[in-house]
């Protein structure tokens, strides 16, 4: 395995106190096809991936983020995906050009700056408060919620403003960004395209089966995981697929996706099968 992104993972000396990040390192690929790595916080070279005209500012809705405008055709479907806990949406912005999703918007919101209780208070992008690595912690429930909203609007915007159909809107992300967008995905009132998330698990599991709308009859969701996470836990992962699979059964097509040696990363075989999966579910005559 060739990791692709990894993570600061407990241990990592950052101004002198122990911090868990789970931001994932940016990767770049040359004209050779090799892999070259910058950490956060460098110099980064724009990506330009827009059909002409400008760029949107932020999450093109109000917020804070990056949007990337389709590299050809018109804007059909929307891509929104979620970084990890002490990223930005500069952490994957390299890899929206990888993707190879034509008329796709691609939406990469950035978390606000707030405290984090696991890392001793201190202040970073974060979807929610995190209290423990456990799968038993307490959760942040006022935190999550209100990020769900965040996203939530943000697929209204799309469908309202953008003319998107729901069916076309798809969401994602990676660790504490998968969280949330998976919440956001389970409890849409619109029938959203997809959920695809790596490295990532289910949040407020005693509450959220019950916030599923009636009318979602079906959807589609795809998850990966590595074996060797020691931060999401991959029994954590597994737990929260088959959770999915006995309460969203039959209508809801869950699939989950073990990656041998992985740790809290993601890497070329990972992502390539999360690219070939999105570019399936956006095609044009889906």
């Amino acid at each position: 395995m060739q990791p692709l992104s990894s993570a600061l993972l407990p241990g990592t000396a950052l101004s002198a106190t122990t911090l868990f990040c789970s931001s994932a390192l940016v990767f770049r690929f040359n004209t050779l096809g090799r892999r070259s790595k910058q950490t956060l916080g460098s110099k980064r070279r724009g990506v330009h991936w827009s059909c002409g005209g400008s760029m949107p500012r932020g999450d093109a809705h109000g917020g804070a983020g990056k949007t990337f405008e389709p590299l050809r055709g018109k804007h059909r479907s929307t891509l929104i995906w979620l970084h990890g806990l002490g990223d930005t949406a500069d952490g994957w912005s390299s890899a929206v050009p990888e993707l190879r999703l034509s008329s796709t918007r691609v939406i990469l919101p950035t978390a606000d700056t707030i405290p984090v209780t696991l890392n001793f208070g201190a202040r970073m992008p974060a979807w929610a408060d995190i209290y423990s690595l456990s799968e038993h912690a307490r959760e942040d429930r006022e935190g999550i919620l209100r990020s769900v909203s965040r996203i939530l609007n943000i697929v209204e915007g799309e469908c309202s403003r953008e003319g998107i159909p729901a069916e076309r809107i798809i969401l994602g992300g990676f660790s504490q960004g998968g969280a949330i967008a998976l919440q956001a995905y389970l409890r849409s009132e619109r029938p959203l395209g997809g959920f695809a998330g790596l490295s990532t698990w289910l949040a407020l599991r005693s509450e959220v089966f019950a916030t599923v709308p009636k009318s979602r009859r079906q959807g589609r969701i795809a998850l990966w995981h590595g074996d060797r996470d020691d931060v999401v836990s991959y029994h954590w992962g597994v737990q929260s697929a088959e959770l999915l699979r006995q309460n969203l059964a039959p209508g809801f097509e869950v699939s989950f996706r073990t990656v041998q040696g992985l740790s809290h990363a993601v890497d070329r075989e990972e992502f390539a099968e999360l690219r070939k999966t999105l570019q399936e579910w956006t095609r044009e005559d889906q």
